[in-house]
């Protein structure tokens, strides 16, 4: 019974995250000077993307043509940007009080800029009706 009462729970917390992602899509087209954090975040989500396709080739290509000094140095780049983006964020949460898991970090890191598209392709399936404030 008790299960069930923490998975409605869960379940209602997350329409309630849901709803205010879609709201926030709707709100920020009213708000200035967003121009430069879009910029920014997007700028930084596609240099680490950028990196870890360039590592993950290096890698790919060093293992199908045997060079093996290559091999090391594209795990080796791996492993220090794994490292390096884990301490850096270990860093903010102390920061922040905020308890998660170090492991989690750059799974969490590769997967924002795919909840942001999810969220925008629900904002855009919302009816527009819902976001105005003076229905009669």
């Amino acid at each position: 019974m008790a299960s069930k009462e923490t998975s409605n729970i869960s379940a209602e917390n997350m329409t309630s995250w849901r709803n205010k992602h879609i709201y926030y899509q709707e709100t920020k087209k009213h708000l200035e000077r967003r121009f430069m954090p879009k910029l920014t975040y997007r700028f930084d989500m596609a240099m680490m993307y950028l990196n870890y396709v360039a590592i993950l080739g290096a890698l790919t290509y060093s293992l199908f043509t045997q060079e093996w000094l290559l091999t090391a140095a594209a795990a080796a780049a791996l492993l220090i940007t794994i490292i390096l983006r884990t301490a850096i964020a270990r860093k903010a949460m102390r920061r922040f009080d905020l308890s998660i898991p170090a492991w989690k970090v750059t799974l969490y890191e590769l997967r924002l800029p795919w909840t942001y598209l999810l969220a925008k392709i629900r904002y855009l399936r919302a009816d527009k009706y819902d976001f105005i404030s003076h229905k009669l």
